[in-house]
């Protein structure tokens, strides 16, 4: 089979047995490295048209690979990574948008691509931001009202969910997180058992600020920042009165 008949099946929508066509183009020997590019840029198509979007990325990596530069590999690999959807993917889509439209500014449909991907990556990263704040304001507002235990361990909670992005991080240390975490904690001179450990409280409160901790801070600007977040870290040995509380409790179990 041949390029030929692959782009004549692609043509006449029979996207199965363009794809076959490629597959079997691609194992004829002595083939030039356009060509290999070519192949798998036709094939990518027809995976995108088959909303197989990981396979036409797969696609495009390949043709990248034996002709960098290609900017038709570029466009289809930003489609599907468009198609994929994740805020990563979308930022990669953006990225691949903003290289084919550098190697060929006049190409339309790379700028209304890129257009259209800077605007959904602006979305994913507002989301991105109100998420940390939201969980703080959430917090701060329920210890202002006085809120009773489960209502602060659901704050609490919310803030380590948050947190599980490693990204989220410095965001949660900016809205000021972990100011609203630390008075939670036992103080160092307070000796706990475990009747008295505010629990789950303490445990989510420690959860939260060690992930804020091992989150992706600039070195050396995360404990101060946070303004005692280091104090709870793994970094520190996690040396804090709660940590060695909830141990004392679990031994005293």
């Amino acid at each position: 089979m041949s390029k030929d008949e692959g782009n004549a099946h692609l043509k006449a929508g029979r996207l199965a047995e363009a794809i076959a066509s490629y597959t079997s183009a691609l194992g004829a020997p002595s083939l030039s490295k356009e060509a290999v590019a070519a192949l798998h840029a036709n094939r990518a198509l027809a995976h995108l048209k088959l909303n197989a979007a990981s396979e036409c990325v797969a696609d495009c990596d390949a043709a990248l690979s034996a002709q960098p530069g290609y900017v038709k590999a570029m466009y289809r690999r930003a489609q599907a990574r468009e198609a994929l959807g994740s805020p990563a993917d979308l930022g990669a889509a953006f990225r691949d948008a903003q290289a084919a439209l550098r190697l060929d500014p006049e190409n339309r449909e790379a700028a209304l691509l890129a257009r259209r991907l800077k605007a959904a990556v602006d979305a994913c990263s507002a989301a991105d931001e109100s998420a940390p704040r939201a969980a703080t304001e959430a917090l701060r507002r329920a210890v202002a009202d006085g809120a009773g235990e489960e209502e602060l361990a659901r704050c609490v909670g919310r803030i380590s969910k948050v947190a599980e992005d490693r990204s989220h991080g410095p965001a949660l240390v900016h809205t000021g997180a972990a100011a609203e975490l630390v008075p939670l904690l036992p103080r160092e001179d307070e000796v706990v058992d475990a009747s008295s450990l505010r629990m789950p409280l303490v445990g989510l409160a420690v959860e939260a600020l060690e992930r804020m901790a091992s989150s992706d801070l600039l070195p050396g600007a995360g404990a101060a920042a946070a303004g005692g977040l280091g104090a709870a870290s793994p970094a520190s040995g996690c040396g804090t009165a709660a940590r060695r509380a909830i141990c004392q409790a679990c031994e005293g179990q």
